[in-house]
């Protein structure tokens, strides 16, 4: 990880290595410029990739968790957790930043092969997670995030479904307040 100052502000590049079964769609080293909202900062947002061991267990739904600061003026660890995926859908989540009213959203866009058909690969279940640090400059912030897909033909789709899991509509929204 490496800070660089560049003339639209500071970019973070990140580069993180996985096993090379799961390089499928790796476009190299994540470039993410850092927000500054009224109502907080992102100091450092990563993306990561959570394999899914056996599918049709554990908690499938998307959700946002917060890491107990160790006091008030301490960065807030936060992890948006993904919907479960599967082989046909990229790696790679483009992420994007903006503010609102009353704290950050965080779009997080996957990808989907246009050819797919239903069917998956066994074991190939795996969810993204997106890890920030964010500092906030008042009490009560609010990190909106919102999953969406679309295909390689670049459609957005508005329901999708990873076998064995059920449909579920697109974007997903996930809201939680951060103290």
């Amino acid at each position: 990880m490496r800070l660089k100052n560049t003339a639209n502000g500071l970019v973070l590049m990140l580069t993180f290595m996985l096993p090379s079964f799961c390089l499928t769609g790796f476009a190299g080293p994540l470039q993410q410029k850092m927000k500054r909202c009224d109502s907080g900062e992102v100091r450092s947002i990563k993306v990561e990739n959570e394999l899914i061991h056996t599918a049709g267990t554990g908690d499938a739904e998307p959700g946002i968790q917060v890491q107990p600061r160790a006091n008030a003026s301490a960065s807030i660890k936060v992890t948006a957790l993904g919907p479960i995926l599967g082989s046909m859908d990229s790696r790679v989540v483009k992420t994007d930043l903006r503010c609102s009213d009353n704290g950050i959203v965080l779009k997080a866009t996957i990808t989907r092969s246009e050819h797919f058909n239903g069917a998956v690969l066994q074991n190939q279940h795996w969810r993204p997670r997106i890890v920030l640090t964010i500092k906030p400059k008042q009490q009560d912030v609010t990190l909106e995030t919102i999953w969406s897909m679309r295909l390689t033909n670049g459609k957005v789709i508005d329901h999708a479904q990873t076998p064995p899991y059920a449909e579920r509509p697109y974007p997903i929204v996930v809201t939680k307040g951060l103290r």
